[in-house]
């Protein structure tokens, strides 16, 4: 009563957190439970031993009582359930661990290999991981940005590649990526805009700047056409980057600095897309002379009004882990860009939980910034080719940094967590030595008495049949009890208390891990423990029945 008492206010404790005899809730639940199935197993073989006894099966029923009437059989129980749970559990916290680390390795890192890039143009990724795995057979773009105060881990890839590179849990690719229209192309060096202005009062205009991403690869372009006056005009600037051709990624509208409540309209003659989207600040919307833009008020509005082509989805959607109700998040501009769910996972390769997964390319054409990001990485299978990095850098990719998920899993692995649980290890193997030996040293005490009373049996005419099953049931029998009985034990010790086990580290996992064992590996467990165990009953009921004469 005592025992059970402490192990609930030790299991009381560790559930609150709090220092005392919560340190020790799994051993006092361990015994705990073994001290009151013990209590049971008297009254069970006392029942079973009649009811063998009374259906004429003599050698079931001498070793029912055998285990009934033997003052150290129910401590002998004990002793086998306790050695078993401690197995079962170190076998728990060895395979939860093990597989953890796998999932922390492999999801944690998102692919098998990935490589860190230098600051770079999120269309020159994707151009050039496009141009180097055309088929999309091994390598994939990516952009990962670190959760901020609030918001959680963003990871834009190239969804097209998405099952063939990332390791993790299946994904609906495609709801990521529906059709939407195509980019606006803009061709030849010189890149031209035909538009008509009116409205703008005098010192109240606005500037005009395009952010322009090169078809061919390289980092997306800034280009300033200076202030647009009243009146129609062909404003044009030489990129010549754009020589194969650009897309249109947006148009900005600024008001010169401390200047209110600038105004008017735009008329863009050469942009004859259907749709267009623009930010606060006025409208935009396509007419039969070409984009028509209404600038209503610049107030307020440091960066200027954006007018962009529609041509992704929008809102954007999304895949999501660990979030729930998610209607925004910081776009690549660190703009709010409104979402759609379109699937929820535990987790997100390379970014865990909470993590959001949008497609790279949708995602960079709502950024309006055109900026280089430093989050930009190659995310690589194990199909990829040994020459990868030079062919990347061919197209003008620089390799900052290359990690494998084999690297992470083997410094997980040399980390404290995977060390101590060795000695877990070790405490199971030794565990199981001390059962085998209190077998081993509870049949020699009995062997002189059964030998006895077993030899008298046969000289009345005890059947040989009868006698092997008195002499060579009885130990097995227990230890199959005590197997059942100690893994049960041991599950509810994990239940109770395997949480507390910081099995990733001390510092919580960005990635879930898995918090029960494999079925596979506790079975497995519990034979092979009761294989050796079952093997020392039997050897030492052997030897008795080779001394009965």
């Amino acid at each position: 009563a005592v025992v059970v008492l402490l192990a609930a206010v030790a299991t009381v404790q560790l559930s609150a957190g709090l220092l005392g005899v919560g340190t020790f809730a799994t051993s006092l639940i361990v015994i705990a439970a073994a001290l009151v199935v013990a209590r049971l197993l008297l009254p069970w073989a006392t029942a079973l031993g009649r009811r063998a006894l009374r259906g004429g099966r003599l050698g079931p029923a001498l070793a029912g009582f055998q285990l009934s009437r033997r003052p150290g059989a129910a401590r002998l129980f004990a002793l086998l359930t306790a050695a078993v749970a401690v197995v079962g559990y170190a076998s728990a916290a060895v395979d939860v661990a093990a597989r953890g680390r796998t999932v922390q390795s492999e999801v944690g890192t998102g692919a098998t290999r990935v490589l860190s890039l230098a600051a770079t143009g999120r269309q020159n990724v994707l151009t050039a991981v496009r141009a180097v795995d055309p088929h999309g057979a091994y390598a994939m773009a990516a952009v990962r940005l670190s959760a901020s105060s609030g918001q959680p881990a963003l990871i834009a890839a190239d969804t097209t590649r998405l099952s063939a590179v990332a390791l993790g849990p299946a994904f609906d690719a495609g709801a990521l990526r529906p059709a939407a229209a195509p980019p606006v192309t803009l061709k030849g060096a010189e890149v031209a805009f035909d538009i008509t202005a009116s409205g703008f009062a005098e010192s109240k205009t606005a500037d005009l700047t395009a952010v322009l991403s090169p078809l061919a690869g390289g980092n997306d372009e800034i280009v300033p056409y200076g202030v647009v006056k009243n009146g129609r005009h062909t404003y044009a600037q030489t990129v010549r980057t754009c020589a194969q051709g650009c897309t249109l990624n947006s148009l900005r509208l600024s008001g010169p600095q401390g200047t209110l409540d600038v105004a008017g309209r735009l008329v863009v003659h050469n942009l004859r897309t259907a749709d267009w989207r623009a930010t606060e600040g006025g409208t935009a919307a396509a007419s039969a002379d070409g984009l028509k833009i209404d600038v209503t008020s610049l107030n307020g509005l440091a960066q200027g009004m954006f007018v962009q082509p529609a041509d992704t989805p929008w809102p954007l959607p999304a895949i999501t882990a660990g979030v729930t109700a998610l209607r925004s998040i910081n776009g690549l501009d660190a703009r709010e860009v409104p979402v759609t769910v379109a699937q929820s996972l535990p987790v997100i390769p390379g970014g865990g939980a909470p993590a959001v997964l949008v497609d790279l390319d949708y995602a960079d054409r709502l950024a309006t910034d055109g900026a280089q990001t430093s989050g930009a990485q190659v995310w690589l299978n194990d199909k990829a080719p040994a020459d990868v990095v030079t062919r990347l850098e061919s197209h003008g990719l620089i390799i900052t940094g290359d990690e494998k998920a084999t690297q992470v899993r083997a410094r997980l692995d040399n980390q404290g967590p995977a060390i101590a649980l060795w000695f877990y290890v070790i405490v199971a193997v030794l565990a199981t030595a001390l059962a085998a030996g209190a077998l081993i040293l509870s049949a020699s005490v009995d062997r002189a008495r059964r030998v006895e009373d077993l030899s008298a049996l046969r000289a009345q005419g005890l059947t040989r049949r009868a006698l092997r099953q008195a002499t060579l049931w009885t130990y097995p029998v227990l230890v199959a009890v005590a197997v059942a009985a100690g893994m049960a034990i041991a599950a509810l010790g994990w239940w109770l208390t395997g949480w507390a086990l910081p099995l990733a580290g001390l510092s919580p996992s960005v990635v879930p891990v898995p918090t029960w064992p494999d079925p596979l590996v506790v079975a497995a467990t519990a034979v092979a423990t009761a294989a050796v165990l079952a093997g020392v009953a039997l050897a030492a009921g052997r030897r008795t029945l080779r001394e009965i004469r």
